[in-house]
C-alpha cells in the first residue's frame, strides 16, 4: 500500500492509500472516492469493458528514407525489403482465415510509403473482401498528391510520426516542405482521421511547446504516442531525456494536463490510459497483461509480407529476443494454435513493477526489451512520465487537489 500526499489549491494536505496492483485508492479515513461518478461524466459514451478492436499489422518493409538517431530498428537493413514474397492475393487470402473484416488494417515500415504501390495493391485487395478501416503510420514526407488522393479515397487514419521542435533528431522536416505541408493539411482536415504520433526526447520535451509547434502549422490537432523514447542501446539513451531532467518532465507534464482540467487536452493516449485506469479503479480488476500494444492484444495479428507472423512489426522473423529465440511465430498459412510465441516478460515478473505506483500505466514496458543497463533508463523515463499521469487522475477525482508525493517515491528528490 503506498500513501499519495495531495494538497489543495489552498495549501490544506491529506492523504490517499493507493493499492497499485488492485488497483485502488480511498480516503485517509478510508471513505471512497467518487471514480465511477468521475468515469461516467468525463467518458459517458465510451465506458470501459468493451471489445479491444481487431488489427491486421502489415509489415511492408524495413526500407525508409530517414534515419532517426534513436530508432530501435537500428542498426538494420534501410534499403527496400528483400524477402521472397508472397502473391499478394494470396497473403491476403491467409489473412482473412484469420481476422473479421471489422478489424483496422495498419500497414508499417521502416517508411511504408515507400512502398506504396503494394500498399495501394494491398488495399484494393482488403476493399474486395470488405475491409473497411485501415491506418498508416509515415514520417510523412514522400507525400504527394496521388498518395494523398488515395489515402482519403479510402478514408485512411494518418498517423504523422513527427516530434515537434525535437524533429532534428528524426531528419528532415516534411512540415517545412511547402509541397508535403500542403498534404498533410489535407489529410488533417479530417480531425478524427488524422495525429501527430510524437516521441518524448531531450530535444521534445515540453508538451505545451510540442502542442504550440504543431498548431502553428497545421492548427489544433490530435497527437497519438507521446511517451518517452525507449532507449536499447548508447545511440538511443544519448537521445533520451536525461535522467537528472526526469522530475523537471514529469512537473511540466503534470503542469501541463492540470490546466487542462477536467478533460480537454490533445493527446489521445493519454485520455485511453486514464480512463482504462479509472475503470480498473471502479471494478478493482487487477492490472491486466495487456501494455496496449500488438504483442499483448491476442486480436491482433502481425504479419509481413512473406507470410511471417510475428509478435510485433518492430521485428522481423531472423530477429532474436533477449532469451535467445527467433520472433519468428510461424507463417500465416498455418493454423493459429500452432504459433509459437516466443518467451517474454510481464510486469509479474519483474520485480521492480510489481509495487510500483503506475504499474497499470506502464504494465511492465516492452516485454522484450533485455533488462540491462539500458533498460532502467527506459524505465526511470516511464515511471516520471506516468507519475505524471497518476497525479492527474487524482486531481481528477479530488476536485483539483495536487498529488506532492509518493510515498516511497517522493516527486521532488
Amino acid at each position: 500500500m503506498l500513501k499519495l500526499t495531495i494538497q489543495s489549491r489552498e495549501g490544506a494536505q491529506s492523504a490517499l492509500f493507493y493499492d497499485p496492483q488492485k488497483p485502488a485508492i480511498v480516503r485517509e479515513d478510508g471513505n471512497p472516492l467518487p471514480v465511477a461518478e468521475t468515469l461516467s461524466s468525463l467518458f459517458p459514451q465510451c465506458l470501459p469493458g468493451s471489445k479491444r478492436r481487431g488489427e491486421v499489422r502489415l509489415a511492408l518493409g524495413r526500407g525508409c528514407n530517414y534515419r532517426c538517431a534513436y530508432c530501435h530498428q537500428a542498426p538494420g537493413d534501410y534499403q527496400a525489403s528483400t524477402l521472397t514474397l508472397m502473391p499478394e492475393e494470396e497473403l491476403v487470402e491467409a489473412i482473412c482465415r484469420h481476422a473479421d473484416t471489422d478489424a483496422v488494417v495498419q500497414f508499417w515500415g521502416g517508411e511504408p510509403l515507400i512502398y506504396f504501390k503494394q500498399l495501394r495493391r494491398y488495399t484494393e485487395l482488403f476493399v474486395e473482401k470488405g475491409f473497411t478501416e485501415f491506418c498508416v503510420i509515415t514520417n510523412g514526407s514522400l507525400l504527394k498528391e496521388e498518395v494523398t488522393d488515395f489515402l482519403l479515397k479510402h478514408n485512411f487514419s494518418v498517423a504523422i510520426s513527427h516530434d515537434g521542435p525535437g524533429q532534428w533528431l528524426r531528419g528532415g522536416d516534411p512540415l517545412a516542405d511547402p509541397s508535403v505541408l500542403r498534404q498533410i493539411r489535407r489529410l488533417a482536415a479530417r480531425p478524427d482521421r488524422f495525429s501527430i504520433n510524437p516521441v518524448m526526447t531531450r530535444g521534445n520535451a515540453n508538451h505545451q511547446t510540442l502542442e504550440e509547434y504543431i498548431s502553428y502549422r497545421l492548427g489544433p490537432v490530435g497527437f497519438g504516442e507521446a511517451v518517452p523514447i525507449m532507449t536499447v542501446d548508447a545511440q538511443s539513451t544519448s537521445c533520451a531525456i536525461p535522467e537528472h531532467e526526469f522530475t523537471g518532465y514529469a512537473r511540466q507534464l503534470y503542469g501541463y494536463l492540470y490546466g487542462k482540467l477536467p478533460f480537454s487536452q490533445p493527446f489521445s493516449l493519454y485520455g485511453m490510459q486514464v480512463k482504462s485506469f479509472l475503470g480498473a479503479l471502479k471494478d478493482g480488476c487487477g492490472v491486466p497483461e495487456d501494455r496496449y500494444c500488438t504483442g499483448s492484444n491476442p486480436d491482433a495479428l502481425v504479419v509481413d509480407t512473406a507470410g511471417s507472423v510475428l509478435p510485433c512489426q518492430s521485428f522481423t522473423a531472423t530477429d532474436l529476443t533477449p532469451f535467445g529465440e527467433p520472433f519468428l511465430m510461424g507463417h500465416v498459412n498455418g493454423q493459429k494454435d500452432q504459433w509459437r510465441k516466443p518467451r517474454h516478460a510481464s510486469w509479474r515478473s519483474r520485480k521492480q513493477c510489481r509495487d510500483c505506483p503506475v504499474l497499470y500505466f506502464c504494465r511492465g514496458c516492452c516485454p522484450y526489451h533485455a533488462e540491462d543497463a539500458y533498460f532502467t533508463v527506459s524505465c526511470q523515463g516511464r515511471l516520471h512520465h506516468y507519475m505524471a499521469l497518476l497525479g492527474y487522475t487524482v486531481s481528477l477525482l479530488t476536485e483539483g487537489w495536487l498529488l506532492t508525493d509518493v510515498s516511497p517515491f517522493p516527486l521532488d528528490s
